[in-house]
């Protein structure tokens, strides 16, 4: 069975440990204490033969130095380690599953820098730059989305993750976007889940680039994508518009510091121009336009998806938002 499928599954397995308690004392009952050493064990295990192979591929190259070094990494070595970081995370996800909000996997994941340190391998890669940055996504990925508590206010995960992000600029294919989409997607809802993590991920510019709102304004990016990719992105927006209608700060940033209002205006516009000019009429009283009549226009149908965007965006956002891209609409029509 697949690691993947074995995250599918393992709600039913976590329900029955829950179920077992903890005692007055508020530690695991010793049956569940011997099993999570075994967990730590194997964690530490693979993590050390993960450890190996930085140290082996970067063996010149000082973890806290930076200084820019670039060694060749092979396809065996990109192998191996996917491979068992994919067994790492199936383990820190079951630990969070339990209900352990510092279980000892994510302790140790912390204390050794874990993340920071594959950060650092993968800006250090010449080669198979692209499919380390694939396999990192995915485990933030898989983490953040198996994990019932958030992992999201350590910093030594959050900062690995958010350089990572801000570091995935130039070419990028399909399938890269695709999980750059879903990890933002992932973030903005743990964001309004749990409202302390603002603090976590909005400021961060002074550690991870100049903007003030990382997620933010990388999901602008993805703003008028077709596809899965674009749907999700502007589902997250609107996450971040609903934030901005709670906290003037987010407001305030969106609507002097970033490029939204004037990006979504403008590709509305641009939309509008590419209609067809010619609609067949289908009788004498026919006189508004219904989702089925648009539907099987692609010009049509990419110009009323947007506007519907634009009005979700005003009904959620805070009114300065609001008032600033209708703003922009009247001048762009």
């Amino acid at each position: 069975m697949s690691w993947l499928k074995k995250l599918t599954n393992r709600e039913s397995r976590s329900q029955s440990t829950q179920q077992q308690g903890t005692d007055i004392t508020g530690k695991l009952p010793k049956g569940t204490q011997d099993v999570s050493q075994v967990c730590l064990d194997v964690f530490k295990s693979y993590w050390y033969q993960v450890n190996g192979v930085i140290d082996a591929t970067l063996p010149n190259a000082s973890f806290k130095d930076g200084g820019g070094a670039i060694y060749n990494i092979t396809s065996d070595d990109v192998d191996t380690v996917r491979n068992l970081l994919e067994q790492m995370i199936f383990l820190l996800a079951e630990e969070q599953s339990s209900g352990q909000l510092m279980g000892p996997i994510l302790e140790f994941a912390i204390t050794e820098n874990v993340f920071e340190k594959l950060y650092f391998w993968w800006e250090h890669s010449a080669s198979f730059k692209k499919e380390i940055l694939l396999n990192l996504l995915k485990i933030y990925e898989v983490l953040i989305s198996q994990a019932q508590y958030s992992l999201l206010h350590h910093k030594q995960l959050v900062g690995p993750m958010l350089k990572l992000l801000s570091s995935s600029d130039g070419p990028r294919t399909e399938e890269l976007d695709h999980h750059i989409v879903l990890l933002l997607n992932l973030l903005c809802v743990w964001i309004n889940r749990d409202a302390t993590l603002l603090e976590v991920f909005f400021g961060a510019s002074q550690n991870h680039g100049p903007t003030k709102f990382l997620l933010f304004s990388l999901l602008i990016d993805y703003i008028h994508r077709d596809g899965t990719v674009g749907q999700q992105a502007r589902d997250a927006l609107l996450l971040c518009m609903a934030l901005s209608s709670e906290n003037e700060s987010v407001a305030e940033y969106i609507v002097e510091t970033s490029n939204f209002c004037p990006v979504l205006a403008t590709g509305l516009s641009g939309l509008y121009s590419t209609l067809p000019r010619h609609m067949e009429v289908r009788a004498d009283d026919w006189h508004c336009l219904h989702r089925s009549d648009w539907s099987n226009i692609v010009e049509l149908s990419k110009f009323m998806n947007s506007f519907e965007f634009c009005n979700s965006v005003i009904e959620v956002a805070h009114h300065t938002v609001s008032e600033q891209l209708i703003e922009f609409m009247y001048n762009g029509f």
